[in-house]
């Protein structure tokens, strides 16, 4: 397995990066601005943060052609920014607000405390955000998001991609593909994107507010729970689900008359 390289600190290479980016890197409070943008405007806006760290590879590295040799340092407990090469690779960051390009190869990347941006690129990763307030870019190929204890933003981008919010508010976009979402605890907010995605109704562990179901094409995942014990109300225009007195989701845009057992799953 080769090493992958360390480009410097967070510091170094703040520049290259446009004011969103900037923001992604020095982490969020909560997901306030995310859910104000228009949903089919998300993908792009993920894309652009992505094409944020091609450019600065394609320019030669981070800094000018500071990657491929490295600093000759290892991660430490500051800002740290990473990049990876083409094999298969487990980087570990440490502590401090991260910036982690898995590159290609099927990829672990681990955060860590701190408020970090990880974008898996190409290549099947496993992304883990650890603590802090993380931004986690899955890229192509079929990736695992895992968010950690605090507020997270979790986008699987390309492909069949599972997102798992952990504790905290969690925002999770799934992009093109048939993915997963599951916002786990929290107050979460589920956006699936295109393509046939199932969104997890957690018990008594948090609420998810889902934005895009698509009848007919999407579904509910189900854990333990019956759908002859839920109860469908209208809101306006969305409809919420409750378990007895406990709210589990709000579904937008949507009939509470057009659901039925065809529209849920076991997960």
């Amino acid at each position: 397995m080769a090493t992958p390289s360390y480009i410097g600190t967070l510091d170094d290479i703040v520049d290259e990066f446009d004011l969103d980016v900037d923001d992604l890197v020095n982490g969020v409070d909560d997901s306030d601005d995310l859910n104000d943008i228009d949903v089919d405007d998300l993908d792009d806006f993920f894309d652009e943060i992505a094409d944020n760290f091609d450019k600065i590879v394609d320019n030669g590295g981070f800094l000018g052609g500071l990657f491929g040799g490295g600093g000759g340092d290892d991660p430490s407990d500051d800002d740290d920014a990473i990049l990876g090469n083409n094999d298969d690779e487990d980087i570990d960051a440490e502590d401090g607000n991260d910036a982690l390009n898995g590159n290609g190869g099927d990829d672990v990347l681990k955060g860590n405390d701190g408020n970090d941006l990880v974008y898996g690129e190409d290549g099947g990763d496993k992304i883990l955000g650890g603590q802090g307030n993380d931004w986690m870019l899955g890229g192509n190929d079929d990736d695992v998001l895992k968010g950690g204890n605090d507020d997270d933003v979790l986008a699987g981008m390309d492909d069949d991609d599972k997102l798992l919010g952990g504790r905290g508010n969690d925002f999770l976009v799934g992009g093109s593909g048939e993915d997963v979402l599951d916002g786990q605890s929290g107050d979460d907010i589920l956006v699936g994107g295109d393509d046939k995605d199932i969104f997890k109704i957690n018990d008594g562990k948090g609420f998810a507010l889902i934005k895009d179901f698509s009848d007919g094409e999407d579904l509910l995942g189900l854990n333990k729970i019956k759908f002859g014990d839920l109860k469908f109300a209208q809101n306006k225009d969305d409809v919420n689900i409750k378990l007895g007195r406990d709210l589990l989701a709000t579904v937008q845009d949507f009939d509470a008359g057009d659901f039925s057992k065809a529209d849920f799953t076991s997960v």
